[in-house]
């Protein structure tokens, strides 16, 4: 621990009890964190007694890779190093019985909200209204973050929540109808059964004696109640972040969590890391300035021993085309005048729809450049046709994922077909899957639609037999999107032969990454495989 400096040092050496560490950007809080795992180990804290949790898998496995090098011979999962959401998760799969789900269920992405929205607002007659599936949604995400019922905007005396009510009470049962949980179940849930349960709870309080989190700033209501719970027995609690980079409000973050977590944990030691390892003095003394205006935050003042390095520049813009091309101009400057390589020029920017006056402005003046972060992996169509396809194998009951490829690629089952096939599901209160195998709904169908039909659930029966028997899962998932005519039917899907081929690599690539899970989990199955997955397209940031 010689490299580090008095203030980390501090943060390393004190094991026990509330620790609020403060650490500015580039103040080296990943390295403090590992460091302290370390001196915890040599303090003979057991591996398995430390839960570390991080908001991203890019900073979990990071952290666990940093761990693997710095400590030879530790056994992988030995200690838990997570997500919340894969922690809860994990958490759900042994214990979600005991809130009437099944324990195989799926996890719903932000597609499958909004659709499980629409249906509710089709059968409430609700889609001509003022308040939108985007409305709808986010009030069903911040009353979880907030662990509100449906019944608490239910007996609201605002028309607005109880629309909300409404929407999220139906929701919810069509989701547990599916055996389907979202996002924000997993956390919500989780707390709920702690909250049921003392002896869980206790179970898992014995077991987490040391926890630390990373980006505290960015917890929510629920996120601080599940800490809570889990320390209050021992408050071996670490916290590390920076209330001036809470930047996620908008999404449920409460800075107050970091802001008053002496009050909440008394006997609380800070520490705070300032010295930056990152920027050059200028750039900090800018930056100290800036977020001073912030009533209310804990005191702090980033420095660093590099010099003071350049001035920061500004300029102003009558309109977007203007600056883009005054941007443009000042970055063929760098490289023709200063020998700047383009490729260590970055142009960040709030929103998507932003990159457009720059991509031309670039192309223009004939400066290469690549846009990050466009579309992600697990948003595209081919990735979700086959997470659909997979998810039936896993959960049945997933109504959503069947209606998503019963047609694709085309079978000869046209929307009429599927209409009827939706009410009879509807009327006999059964799944999209066990009505495709009814024999009145399917004499009520045209002859081609049902003989495909028949085809299509046969080859879904049989897979599922398929994946519970021994073998790798990669082989597993080729050979049954393979069989069900997925594979071949992208040609038809996609009519350009380029487009694919790379929707094709795509799907490879899905299917390659059960190596890694299997490797990791140290498992075959293909329902944590889905786990893993939508956590990974959910927190991969």
């Amino acid at each position: 621990m010689s490299n580090l400096n008095p203030e980390q040092q501090i943060a390393v050496n004190t094991i026990d009890g509330p620790l609020l560490v403060l650490a500015g950007a580039g103040t080296g809080k990943t390295t403090v964190i590992i460091d302290r795992i370390i001196n915890m180990l040599r303090n003979d804290v057991k591996a398995e007694n430390i839960l570390a949790v991080t908001f991203t898998n890019k900073a979990s496995r990071e952290m666990a890779d940093r761990l693997k090098k710095a400590i030879p011979g530790l056994k992988p999962n030995t200690i838990m190093v997570s997500t919340f959401h894969s922690f809860c998760a994990r958490i759900l799969r042994r214990h979600i019985k005991d809130l009437s789900y099944s324990p195989n269920f799926g996890i719903a992405d932000e597609g499958d909200k909004n659709d499980v929205i629409k249906e509710v607002m089709r059968n409430r007659h609700m889609e001509d209204g003022d308040m939108s599936v985007f409305d709808f949604n986010a009030w069903i995400s911040n009353s979880k973050n907030l662990m509100r019922e449906p019944q608490e905007l239910l007996n609201s005396k605002r028309s607005n929540e109880q629309r909300a009510g409404v929407v999220y009470q139906d929701y919810q049962s069509r989701l547990k109808a599916m055996n389907l949980i979202d996002f924000d179940d997993l956390l919500m849930l989780t707390v709920k059964l702690f909250t049921r349960d003392a002896e869980l709870l206790k179970r898992y309080q014995q077991r987490y004696l040391y926890i630390m989190v990373d980006e505290y700033q960015d917890t929510n209501f629920v996120q601080a109640k599940l800490l809570n719970l889990l320390a209050k027995e021992h408050n071996n609690l670490c916290v590390v972040g920076d209330d001036d980079q809470s930047i996620y409000g908008w999404r449920g973050a409460d800075v107050s969590n970091i802001l008053d977590f002496p009050k909440q944990y008394p006997g609380t030691k800070t520490v705070k890391l300032e010295q930056n390892y990152r920027s050059t003095n200028s750039i900090l003394k800018s930056a100290n300035t800036v977020i001073a205006k912030n009533s209310k935050r804990h005191d702090k003042a980033l420095w660093s021993q590099k010099e003071a390095g350049e001035k920061l520049a500004m300029i102003t813009c009558p309109d977007g085309e203007s600056e883009a091309r005054a941007v443009s101009e000042i970055i063929n400057n760098f490289h023709f005048e200063k020998q700047l390589d383009y490729g260590d020029i970055a142009i960040l920017y709030r929103s998507n729809h932003l990159s457009r006056a720059f991509e031309i402005s670039l192309s223009q003046a004939q400066i290469p450049y690549k846009v990050i972060g466009t579309k992600e992996f697990f948003d595209r169509r081919e990735i979700k046709d086959t997470a659909a396809y997979l998810k039936i194998i896993a959960n049945p009951a997933d109504d959503l994922s069947v209606l998503r490829i019963i047609n694709v690629p085309p079978r000869g089952i046209g929307n009429s077909s599927i209409e009827k096939v939706l009410n009879y599901s509807q009327q006999n209160n059964m799944s999209i899957l066990a009505t495709l195998q009814d024999s009145t709904c399917l004499k009520g169908l045209p002859a081609k639609a049902a003989a495909s039909i028949e085809a299509f659930v046969t080859t879904m029966n049989q897979a599922i037999k398929d994946f519970d028997q021994p073998g790798k899962l990669g082989d597993k998932i080729y050979r049954y999107l393979d069989v069900c005519g997925y594979l071949m039917g992208l040609k038809r899907i996609y009519k350009e032969h380029k487009d694919a081929e790379n929707r094709l690599d795509n799907i490879l690539e899905l299917i390659n990454s059960t190596v890694i899970y299997e490797e990791r989990r140290q498992s075959s199955d293909l329902v944590g495989f889905l786990e893993y997955s939508s956590l990974l397209g959910e927190t991969d940031t």
